[in-house]
């Protein structure tokens, strides 16, 4: 049972619906996040699994402690603070980092559970059949730190475009994205942060 209170106009939110179906899962749908009832809802649903914003899991630690039932406790959407991950690693949350974007279908990686040597950005190796590397300000691969590039099935197959062009946005089936990082030495991606400038609302 996957608790959803995302919002399905992003492609956190949607995706879930995706891989509970082709799990046979059930979705448990909220329209909007609140505390309160999110945590009854999972002590009364038997839920198993919620994906959070870190704002999101900092307000459900003020409401206790995490459900029997609940196994994993997907974190995205923006980057978890070591204080906060240390706060609900030791109230008992089955916190998973994790990284995606709306142009690869959700998820890039995932960290199944906090290591001892957790760091702040670190998320896991990347998804089966997803491939993640790191390039330099030229384009070209670097084993140091830089751009982030994915490519897979799940990457799209392109930004719409007035001439319908396929790969626009890609470059020889990689999606460059906007975010730095790097490959630790267990193979765990580690984002930095932006290459460039955003602007965060909402979480």
């Amino acid at each position: 049972v996957w608790l959803n209170c995302l919002s399905l106009q992003h492609i956190g939110g949607i995706s879930i619906f995706y891989r509970c179906a082709e799990a046979g899962a059930t979705v448990l749908l909220h329209d909007k996040f609140d505390a309160k009832r999110v945590r009854e809802d999972m002590e009364r649903f038997c839920v198993t699994h919620i994906s959070l914003v870190p704002a999101m899991l900092a307000r459900l630690l003020e409401a206790g402690p995490p459900p029997a039932r609940l196994k994993y406790a997907l974190t995205g959407g923006g980057p978890l603070s070591a204080s906060l991950a240390q706060r609900a690693q030791q109230a008992g949350w089955p916190v998973c980092p994790t990284y995606g974007m709306s142009e690869a279908a959700s998820q890039v990686a995932t960290l199944a559970a906090l290591p001892p040597d957790w760091r702040e950005g670190m998320v896991g190796p990347p998804l089966p059949g997803i491939s993640v590397d790191i390039v330099d300000e030229n384009g070209l691969p670097s084993q140091d730190e830089g751009r982030i590039r994915v490519r897979g099935p799940g990457v799209m197959t392109g930004y719409a475009n007035a001439a319908h062009a396929a790969g626009h946005g890609l470059v020889d089936g990689w999606f460059v994205s906007g975010d730095r990082g790097y490959f630790d030495e267990h193979g765990n991606l580690v984002v930095l942060g932006r290459h460039d400038d955003v602007l965060v609302s909402g979480g």
